[in-house]
């Protein structure tokens, strides 16, 4: 089991080193990862990114972290929502909402930043007004469908 596991994570540490790290646009206070064909700037990307980096050590320093969580503080909607951004679709999502606010707490919890303290409260408000009824969840104005990911990662990021 143990030898699945290392192969597992060095493959996941290939395709970071690889794959995702020539992507990383680093500003003098904030991060992203260029998207090579759209050229969007995704906030769902950056928080899954951040989260990967957290939970396997990817990073030396907290340093580019802070700057991906820089970025999404600064791409958080005034409602405390983040946008799920496509070719063609930019719309406030509770879905969205939640994986970014689940990795700034992640951080949060590694850092103590209280800077992050605010936008993971305004997130979790977002995330509460767009429950329509227990435990079902709106992912946003324009997609109401009834998906089980979104339910199970809106309550899995208040909870």
């Amino acid at each position: 089991m143990n030898d699945i596991k290392e192969n597992a994570f060095e493959l996941v540490r290939q395709i970071y080193y690889d794959g995702v790290k020539p992507l990383i646009v680093e500003k003098e206070d904030y991060a992203y990862i260029r998207d090579p064909i759209f050229e969007i700037r995704r906030n769902r990307v950056v928080a899954e990114v951040v989260k990967a980096v957290i939970r396997l050590k990817l990073e030396p320093d907290g340093s580019l972290i802070e700057k991906f969580c820089n970025f999404l503080k600064k791409n958080q909607n005034t409602d405390g929502s983040w946008n799920e951004i496509h070719p063609n679709y930019n719309q406030p999502s509770a879905l969205i909402t939640s994986i970014v606010g689940e990795a700034l707490l992640m951080n949060y919890q590694q850092s103590q930043n209280n800077e992050l303290e605010k936008p993971i409260h305004h997130a979790s408000r977002f995330v509460l007004y767009q429950e329509k009824s227990t435990g079902y969840f709106l992912k946003s104005v324009l997609n109401t469908a009834d998906h089980l990911n979104v339910h199970d990662t809106c309550g899995a990021y208040l909870a």
